[in-house]
């Protein structure tokens, strides 16, 4: 059950005793929480052939959140994989600004370790989403957590978020440090019980440290064994990606959405800038449940009947198409073609046992246009497999 367990009069440590009055007059309230991600991998890669056959602990997290006061939030959350180190995920205080309403709702400011505000489908969890892994683009172009402070508010039928950043504390790569700045808006024309229609847009500009140049890499789907299929040179300096967002829910079963995205880069000296555009769009149904939307993202499937209560719990059926071009990126060497196409089609089962468990399958086929890198990718040019996940959260 996801209930906030309110302190009272409980000694948390063996130095802390904190009294119910105390947490009574600040509205102290602590939620421990988690999630486990067990994924099982199968799928064969062509030109040159490979495959794999293999699983893994995705994410092993547990969190903390809760509330100071009726104004302050905050969140720390840590995370691990098979063979990962425990890194920090969300991790910030978040706090209401008084007297700043506008719309009914107050202006927030948050601190912290946490996502920029980028793309309709990144924003939303991993426990949510019904295609086991994110569209392409939204890994490639880096849209993570950082450090850094951002302002946001919120109305009944928009929302609206800006912010600073530097690096991601837990990353090594350069894609992930410098500086970063981000913002993301979002409306709903239509907003009902029982339909939604959601329009969105987001951008973010971020620049590498120093002289140092990035590259852009894809793994074809899978997150198991890491690799890519597709990749460029070092060559980005800075860049602005622009993201579009179309959605909508029908009757609380029956979704759709599509995004657009464009990163714009300014290449380093003696390389040309580019222009990187990415697309995906995915429809979806559930059976024995409802597609949940709230704050201008995708949220929990709820379900009617869940298992342990009489039920069989919920079905969702979806399918996905992306596509990430970098083929207006510049050769890494004299003679030899940019960093390719990646085409990925996916369908997907899950069935939903109750709000906080699931069984997923994802089947994925791959098509990358890789031909002439001369740092050969992992993987090969064309493949398929699939995708399964147990999953608990709490």
């Amino acid at each position: 059950m996801k209930h906030p367990i309110l302190l009272g009069s409980l000694s948390v440590l063996p130095f802390l005793t904190l009294s119910t009055a105390s947490f009574a007059q600040d509205d102290f309230t602590l939620k421990v929480g988690g999630r486990l991600h067990i994924e099982y991998t199968a799928a064969d890669f062509d030109n040159p052939d490979s495959s794999i056959d293999g699983t893994e602990v995705r994410r092993a997290r547990i969190k903390a959140s809760g509330n100071f006061n009726s104004d302050t939030k905050y969140k720390v959350e840590f995370n691990t994989s098979t063979g990962g180190s425990v890194d920090i995920e969300d991790a910030f205080v978040q706090v209401a600004i008084p007297g700043t309403f506008v719309g009914g709702s107050k202006w927030k400011v948050k601190l912290g370790h946490f996502k920029t505000a980028n793309s309709l489908e990144e924003q939303a969890s991993s426990n949510t989403n019904h295609v086991i892994e994110r569209a392409a683009f939204t890994d490639a172009f880096g849209l993570n957590r950082r450090a850094g402070i951002e302002l946001a508010t919120s109305g009944d039928n928009y929302t609206f978020t800006a912010g600073a950043f530097t690096t991601n504390i837990n990353s090594d790569n350069s894609l992930q440090e410098g500086r970063a700045y981000a913002a993301r808006a979002t409306f709903n024309p239509i907003k009902t019980d029982e339909n939604i229609v959601h329009l969105g847009a987001s951008w973010r500009y971020r620049d590498q440290p120093g002289d140092s140049l990035a590259d852009i890499d894809q793994g074809p789907f899978t997150a198991f064994p890491s690799g890519e299929i597709i990749q460029t040179g070092d060559f980005i300096a800075n860049d602005n990606f622009y993201g579009f967002e179309l959605a909508a829910i029908h009757d609380k079963k029956l979704w759709a959405w599509g995004e657009y995205a464009l990163l714009d880069v300014n290449a380093g000296d003696g390389f040309e800038d580019a222009t990187l555009p990415a697309f995906a769009a995915e429809v979806g149904y559930i059976i024995g449940g409802e597609q949940g939307y709230k704050g201008g993202k995708f949220s929990r499937t709820k379900v009617a009947n869940p298992v342990g209560e009489g039920g069989w719990g919920a079905l969702s059926l979806v399918a996905r198409f992306d596509t990430l071009d970098l083929s207006d990126a510049p050769p890494q060497f004299a003679g030899t073609t940019s960093g390719g196409e990646l085409d990925t089609f996916a369908v997907g089962a899950n069935w939903w046992m109750t709000n906080y468990s699931r069984i997923a399958i994802s089947y994925f086929n791959v098509d990358a246009d890789n031909d002439g890198i001369p740092t050969d990718p992992t993987f090969g040019d064309s493949g398929q497999g699939i995708v399964t996940r147990l999953q608990l959260d709490f």
